[in-house]
């Protein structure tokens, strides 16, 4: 099990800074986990944007709230991570 803030701040580290650091192929996000928290409960959304911006163009969004492994394709969600060029 894992605490709220640092499952938060796990998830953010992964999916929001370190993107370009998976060391997957094409840097390409296929699914996203929601982990089951002791107490309370996290939602995770990611948003469509453009990596060479400075910020996060909020543009198109998911939210998954439900505990477990989701694969972004079965929710309509592009899974490719554009790098800058």
């Amino acid at each position: 099990m894992i605490n709220g803030n640092a499952a938060r701040r796990m998830v953010q580290d992964l999916y929001r800074f370190n993107v370009n650091q998976l060391g997957v192929a094409n840097d390409t996000i296929s699914s996203v986990y929601v982990p089951k928290l002791n107490a309370g409960h996290v939602t995770v959304t990611l948003y469509e944007h453009d990596f060479s911006g400075g910020r996060f163009a909020q543009g198109a969004k998911k939210s998954f709230a439900s505990v477990g492994l989701f694969n972004l394709r079965d929710t309509g969600f592009d899974d490719r991570a554009h790098r800058p060029r």
